[in-house]
């Protein structure tokens, strides 16, 4: 029976409007071990005649939340809950449709939307409570960020995502390098060759870039990747990391294009990346 890493809900604005907050999130959490998952919400008419659900529909159950930050692309710090989808046997289909939906990313047919009963906020469309949850279903159109991560195979994870299929047995394990990110490594070394690094740079930052432009990074090599962008984030806050600049590059964006980056616009294209590839980018804290 197939596994996968999901997202379940994620924190801010909806496409619905709706605004769920971490207290909405935490209620997801709490409620997710055995939650069951149907292919697609329920209408209002099957609602009023079989509120429980019809067992044809069903084509899985959730284990093990947790809750994860995450970094939007407009640098915005949020919440997910994310769990483990089973998929049923019986529901092959929906292992096909997550295989796409991990491959397709940002264009991915399907997701999941939570099926519950929503506390608001006094005057407004603002969740601040999921007292009740009936399912956390799979649909086309997803509201607020629900979505397939990764597939969880028989002891081992691995992501596919559209240029990449990294499987990582441990630390040691390398996978392939996006062209993006060699294009960015590729700029790094030759500002560095220009003189524009800090005098802070450490020669191995330099060897491993040039190792990771060559094509593969270790998954030890990316989970510190992860950690330093987002350490350094604000250092491309300063004004000489504007292209527009006459000091660009600062060397905040020399030591960021080293490790990936460059600018803070590319600097979170990597980590979307990260987050798609680290078998454990999700482990947030356990509920």
């Amino acid at each position: 029976m197939p596994a996968f890493r999901v997202v379940m809900i994620r924190e801010g604005r909806a496409l619905s409007g709706r605004t769920y907050t971490r207290g909405a999130l935490a209620d997801v959490a709490r409620a997710a071990p055995g939650l069951r998952c149907f292919a697609d919400h329920p209408t209002p008419a099957q609602d009023a005649q079989q509120p429980q659900r019809s067992v044809r529909d069903l084509v899985g159950y959730f284990s093990d939340p947790a809750l994860r930050d995450v970094v939007d692309a407009d640098g915005v710090g949020r919440q997910e809950v994310t769990a483990t989808l089973h998929v049923l046997e019986s529901a092959g289909w929906v292992a096909d449709l997550g295989y796409q939906a991990i491959s397709q990313g940002s264009m991915s047919p399907a997701g999941f939307s939570i099926d519950g009963m929503a506390r608001m906020a006094r005057g407004g469309n603002t969740v601040d409570g999921l007292p009740v949850l009936r399912s956390c279903d799979l649909v086309t159109l997803p509201s607020a960020g629900g979505r397939f991560l990764k597939l969880i195979g028989e002891g081992k994870s691995y992501v596919v995502a559209p240029d990449v299929v990294a499987e990582a047995a441990g630390g040691g394990a390398t996978i392939p390098v996006p062209a993006f990110v060699r294009r960015n490594l590729a700029r790094g070394l030759q500002w560095f060759e220009d003189g524009l690094a800090g005098d802070g740079l450490m020669p191995a930052t330099v060897d491993e870039a040039r190792s990771m432009a060559a094509g593969t990074v270790t998954v030890e090599k990316a989970r510190r990747m992860r950690a330093w962008l987002l350490r350094h984030m604000s250092d491309l806050d300063a004004p000489a990391a504007d292209p527009a600049h006459a000091d660009y590059p600062s060397p905040g964006v020399v030591a960021s294009a080293l490790w990936g980056g460059g600018t803070s616009d590319q600097a979170r294209e990597v980590l979307r990346w990260l987050e798609r590839v680290l078998p454990d980018a999700d482990n947030g804290n356990m509920v």
